[in-house]
């Protein structure tokens, strides 16, 4: 009879723990919601909340840019037993181009002096950053620009130095010194426009989306 009291007590003690977490996750996620929807009206931007079966987020408006926070699950991944979870945070704009080729501007790469193999290595590199756009990486080379503090924290690929240099501008280079995360973005240019991407966790924070935004606005200060 002790036993099933005990048994029944830690059931009990259990769930109540349980039900604990759930409401203080879901009553913290609800405030970093609140502060930033605060965030886009003070700014007189436009928030939307996504919320579907394997994707869900926010994506932010501006007249000149869009940014949006996406967190995806694959559920083939769940039926074989693992998880597979994405993050993609995207900054995208317009306004910003880069008509005579491509520019990629991304943590700094290991320089790999080994032939074929390190071209190999290199145009690895490149794909993970690019993820399902790796296809353009094909004929970029590392280019040499910027002060010797960016470089040691960059890497600049394009598919010459003038067109590189053409984009990374001395604001947009302060900003990516300026940068805190603990993650480096990725910053593409190409004919279609400039892109700013992170995949490590999503920009849960005002803090998180307002970094994220104020190298959006060095890009374009050009």
């Amino acid at each position: 009879m002790g036993d099933l009291f005990v048994s029944a007590l830690v059931v009990v003690v259990t769930a109540v723990i349980v039900a604990a977490i759930f409401i203080i996750t879901g009553r913290k996620k609800k405030e970093k919601e609140a502060a930033l929807m605060q965030l886009a009206q003070r700014n007189g931007w436009r928030y939307e909340k996504v919320n579907q079966a394997q994707q869900s987020g926010f994506v932010l408006r501006a007249p000149d840019w869009t940014l949006e926070s996406m967190v995806s699950s694959d559920p083939r991944t769940s039926e074989a037993g693992s998880s597979a979870v994405a993050y993609h945070n995207n900054w995208f704009t317009d306004r910003m181009s880069s008509k005579q080729g491509l520019v990629m501007i991304g943590p700094k790469t290991p320089q790999v002096q080994l032939g074929a193999f390190g071209d190999l290595v290199l145009q690895k590199a490149l794909r993970a950053m690019l993820g399902d756009e790796a296809d353009q990486a094909v004929g970029l080379a590392e280019v040499k620009i910027g002060r010797g503090s960016f470089g040691e924290r960059y890497s600049v690929w394009a598919v010459n130095q003038e067109v590189a240099e053409k984009v990374l501008t001395y604001n947009l280079e302060n900003a990516l010194l300026r940068w805190k995360g603990k993650e480096l973005p990725v910053l593409k240019f190409s004919a279609a426009g400039a892109k700013i991407t992170t995949r490590q966790g999503r920009l849960d924070s005002v803090e998180k989306v307002q970094e994220m935004v104020d190298l959006g606005t060095a890009l374009l200060a050009g």
